[in-house]
């Protein structure tokens, strides 16, 4: 990336009046009125609009936390349309798609976070979302039978397996990954995996905080920012 650096240049200049010698009698002028004092505005109320987006956001991160999924989705898509949604919303719209067994239509969302982060620089909670986010997409890649793109995100764990063991050990055991595992490119990832484990101490067993049937594991819901686990750790994906 290349860095443009503007340089901008402050002149600071004093004019001097010239003053004449010839005498002249002094004009005197008529008083003036006061300035008025300046007006202050008050602080621009939001907007209907901004009111109505953020209630409806309101009301979809309430159906996710209630696990009303279908009902999630739709609200999240409705705020999306209204104004871009940050990395938490898409994450959450992702995932309601994704219990609901529409990986193809959680794709799209994960994909904007993915893009989105390459253009900028991201504080810890927003790289933990986006670790979740990419782990997601695997999943949503190997549920479409799409073993090139979920290995080509699984086989990027294998470069720093200590930082990515949750995922390590996660891709072993999820349920998405079952239709991969008669693929001979996903079999020696599996051998990889489980080296790779092995190697720094770790097990390949199936994480104790797994949930079989939607995986949150052990990052908790971080589209639910009422149940933040203390201490946990991202990369557990959901």
């Amino acid at each position: 990336m290349i860095l443009l650096v503007r340089v901008m240049l402050i002149v600071l200049g004093i004019s001097c009046t010239g003053i004449g010698t010839s005498y002249s009698a002094p004009v005197v002028s008529a008083p003036t009125a006061p300035s008025p004092s300046p007006s202050i505005s008050p602080s621009p109320s939001p907007t209907p609009s901004f009111q109505a987006t953020k209630s409806i956001l309101d009301q979809a991160y309430a159906a996710a936390k209630n696990r009303d999924w279908k009902k999630a989705a739709k609200d999240f898509e409705s705020a999306r349309v209204e104004k871009p949604l940050d990395y938490r919303g898409l994450l959450a719209l992702a995932f309601a798609y994704r219990q609901l067994e529409e990986c193809p239509k959680a794709i799209g969302p994960l994909k904007e976070m993915q893009q989105r982060a390459n253009r900028k620089s991201l504080n810890p909670k927003e790289k933990k979302l986006i670790r979740h986010g990419l782990f997601l997409l695997a999943r949503c890649y190997a549920r479409g039978n799409d073993a090139g793109r979920a290995l080509y995100i699984l086989n990027g764990y294998l470069l720093d397996p200590r930082k990515f063991t949750s995922e390590l050990r996660q891709s072993l055991h999820l349920i998405e990954f079952g239709g991969l595992r008669t693929q001979s490119d996903f079999h020696d990832y599996e051998k990889a995996a489980r080296k790779a484990l092995s190697k720094i101490g770790a097990s390949d067993e199936a994480p104790s905080s797994l949930e079989a049937n939607d995986g949150v594991g052990g990052g908790g819901s971080l589209w639910d920012e009422t149940k933040q686990p203390s201490g946990s750790t991202g990369g557990s994906g959901f």
